[in-house]
């Protein structure tokens, strides 16, 4: 049976339907541009109009958060939901300007006349005309001065057709523009020749048209962009100029501008018809959603955390621009919200939109619903009791609960299809007579079975069982014909399968088993109810393994203190060897991260076996023999009635340096010691050593250990009860430590 939980059933269920509701998925870590970033799960065309837009919200918001270039941050949350091409033709639209106007006159006013040291030369505009000096006979200060080199410009660049709102957004930027010079010859007051070196461009360069512009003046002086001038070096002459940086630099501040019009656009390609307010999102939040047998029903912790998931675009506002205290009150279960709405009416006429407000008021309403949801819990479980002896007391029941009584109402129906279990939904789901299964499935006799096509995979037959005749409406379509070839062989290779390995059963009765077998059936019970198959890939595939629990018993029938227990501890999987190594090779194992641990630590019997099939992945080991070493003594918080720990404790004779199969963000190999001893309840804690070692956070909400010192994605952390692995016979004895270093490495390798 499927262990998923309704979230993720609600999620499967809503990606095949044409909805905008969804369930907001939890961040994961992405390594973008050297740093990581928090970032909402790819999403594609067939995910709702709704998480599409969320998606794209949340990863602009991550972006941004870690003060990247605008650039980058476009590019980011464009690539996470598919829209990597549209974003460069929203961005290209934007820069593009710019390369149409920089050296278009009609666009370009000069603010100044410079030498090619980049000095101003003060008398080079006319007031007459304010536009450059002729090249003309006569004194100084009426013609054209020497040395005019470059031109200093202001650029204004119209891009109102492409704001969001199409309001007025203009652009002013200013750089320069090399003149071409040469040698002017001219006469002077006193009638004599004067040649000076200047700008060679007849009459006003700037009142040229753009073709004449590029023709005169840009071509000949080979740019091909707005120019920044350089810091001449010492000994030169001339500043040098600086195209690329100048262009960059506009560029950046174009972005800028349209950076929020490009977001906007990206988010209506993306849902045209979706709203573009933060809160739409959690406005198709509910607790109960879907229909007939694809209905969903989340928890109350689950409904809580899928709706604050989905106020993330507006929850760090001081002042909320949706009431999302009201909004999880109202779209509660039915089932619940009747009971909620007997406790409390607050949210009928709760109005205080400030962010402390409204956190204190969802939290109020959260812990209300919890005592609801328990009440109908343990309701529903009476339900069922009752319901095996008789029907008389459900509808008794309903009664008394305020269902509709009429003449048409059914109690046994009533109260069958809001109680399900699990098993139930199911079974129902499979129902001959659900007509949900009318469309999807065919009777064949004694049950219902799921038909589909070995073509297309759609929900009918590839051909007519009798007539052989192919019957799928897209047997024609490419590849169709070779999917349809080789899913017929499938099935015929699961024909096979099943006939050769059936077996004929036979009732055998646990008391009739002999003591090993008997042994041997509680230990694979253990490792089923305990979910051993989730524990480290490393661990050998016989012997077994146990969990290990918070006690929880008591002498008398009173209920325990109140204080909440929870034995699923955040486990990490860690990779040995070394990265030159194919990671299929390496083993990979389970860790208990452990802040409260003074030393990274793991059972004798778990690691042997690890490290005899794999000595390529010790560096070195030191064991407590002759005198050079002392072992290590392990304790607890438990102590003794008189407060003595000695009882409680457990030695640690080896420790092993193990290569991992991750690199320091400047390329070093990574290395980590384990201490390992025969009495450690628990196959391997990675304590404070390797939490200081490698910089480690762990993020309780996204579930993640990001090390900051290494150069690799952050470790995903499993919830789950710590185990150890019990080896039998081949469990170290006493003496198991006491050999040397070089014996016991002889005898791994």
């Amino acid at each position: 049976m499927s262990d998923s939980s309704p979230l993720e059933r609600g999620l499967k269920v809503l990606a095949e339907r044409d909805s905008d509701m969804f369930i907001p998925k939890k961040l994961e870590a992405v390594k973008y541009g050297g740093t990581t970033l928090m970032a909402y799960p790819e999403v594609d065309h067939n995910s709702p109009a709704a998480e599409r837009v969320f998606a794209l919200m949340i990863n602009k918001q991550a972006a941004e958060s870690q003060y990247l270039d605008v650039k980058a941050v476009i590019n980011f949350y464009a690539s996470r939901v598919g829209l990597e091409s549209h974003a460069r033709v929203a961005v290209s639209q934007w820069t593009s300007r710019l390369k149409e106007k920089w050296n278009d006159p009609a666009n370009l006013t000069v603010l100044s006349y410079h030498s090619a040291t980049g000095a101003v030369i003060p008398n080079a505009i006319d007031p007459a005309t304010g536009t450059l000096r002729e090249i003309t006979d006569g004194a100084v200060g009426t013609r054209r001065p020497a040395g005019v080199r470059l031109a200093l410009v202001q650029c204004s660049i119209s891009f109102d057709d492409l704001h969001y709102d199409n309001a007025p957004t203009t652009l002013r930027v200013e750089y320069f523009i090399p003149l071409p010079v040469g040698n002017v010859t001219f006469l002077n007051v006193a009638g004599n020749p004067v040649t000076i070196n200047t700008c060679t461009v007849q009459g006003n360069p700037f009142g040229l048209t753009k073709e004449q512009f590029k023709a005169q003046v840009t071509n000949p002086c080979g740019v091909t962009g707005p120019i920044k001038l350089k810091t001449a070096e010492i000994g030169a002459t001339d500043c040098a100029f600086n195209e690329p940086e100048k262009a960059k630099e506009l560029n950046e501040r174009i972005i800028n501008l349209g950076a929020e019009s490009i977001f906007r656009k990206l988010r209506e390609q993306l849902a045209p018809t979706f709203s573009s307010t933060p809160h739409s999102t959690v406005e198709k939040i509910a607790m109960s959603f879907g229909e007939g047998g694809n209905k969903v029903t989340l928890t109350v912790l689950e409904y809580h955390q899928a709706i604050m998931r989905a106020a993330q675009t507006f929850l760090e506002e001081s002042l909320w621009p949706f009431n999302l205290a009201s909004h999880f009150a109202n779209n509660l279960d039915p089932r619940i919200k009747t009971k909620f709405q007997a406790l409390t009416t607050r949210h009928l006429t709760f109005n205080d939109y400030t962010r402390d407000g409204q956190l204190r008021e969802i939290d109020f309403y959260l812990n209300k619903a919890i005592e609801v949801e328990k009440e109908v819990n343990s309701m529903k479980g009476l339900v069922r009791e009752a319901m095996a002896d008789t029907h008389s007391f459900c509808a008794q029941l309903m009664t008394h609960l305020g269902a509709p009584m009429d003449s048409n109402f059914d109690p046994a129906a009533a109260v069958t299809s809001t109680f399900l279990s699990a098993a139930e939904e199911t079974l129902r789901k499979y129902a001959k007579s659900d007509p949900s299964n009318k469309h999807k499935y065919e009777e064949t006799g004694r049950a219902v079975r799921q038909i589909i096509c070995w073509g297309c995979k759609g929900g009918h037959r590839w051909r007519d069982p009798r007539t052989k005749e192919i019957t799928c409406p897209n047997k024609d379509k490419p590849g169709i014909a070779q999917s349809a070839k080789q899913g017929h062989k499938d099935y015929l290779d699961s024909v096979k399968e099943r006939k050769n390995g059936w077996i004929p059963k036979k009732k055998i009765k646990f008391s009739d088993l002999p003591p090993a077998q008997k042994e041997k059936a509680r230990a694979l019970i253990v490792k089923e109810a305990t979910e051993i198959a989730a524990a480290s890939v490393a661990a050998p595939a016989q012997g077994v393994s146990y969990p290990i629990f918070v006690y929880n018993s008591r002498d008398n029938n009173a209920p325990p203190l109140p204080a909440a227990i929870d034995n699923r501890l955040p486990h990490i999987t860690i990779t040995l060897g070394e990265l030159a190594t194919s990671i299929e090779t390496c083993p990979q194992v389970r860790c208990l991260y452990d802040s409260g641990a003074c030393v990274s630590s793991g059972y004798w019997g778990f690691w042997k076996t690890i490290l005899e099939n794999h000595p390529e992945c010790i560096v070195d080991l030191f064991v407590s023999d002759g005198g050079q070493y002392s072992p290590i003594v392990l304790g607890g918080i438990v102590t003794g009635d008189d407060g003595d720990m000695a009882g409680h404790t457990c030695k640690l004779n080896i420790v092993v340096n193990l290569k991992l199969r991750y690199e320091t963000i400047t390329g070093q190999p990574v290395t980590h010691k384990i201490a390992l001893g025969k009495d450690v309840g628990v196959n391997t804690i990675l304590g404070m050593p390797f939490i200081d070692k490698f910089q480690c956070t762990y993020d309780g909400y996204n579930e993640v250990v990001e090390a900051k010192i290494l150069d690799s994605t952050p470790f995903k952390v499993t919830r789950m009860v710590p185990q150890r692995y019990n080896t039998g016979d081949r469990a170290p004895s006493d003496k198991c430590c006491n050999h040397s270093s070089a014996d016991i490495l002889a005898a791994l390798r």
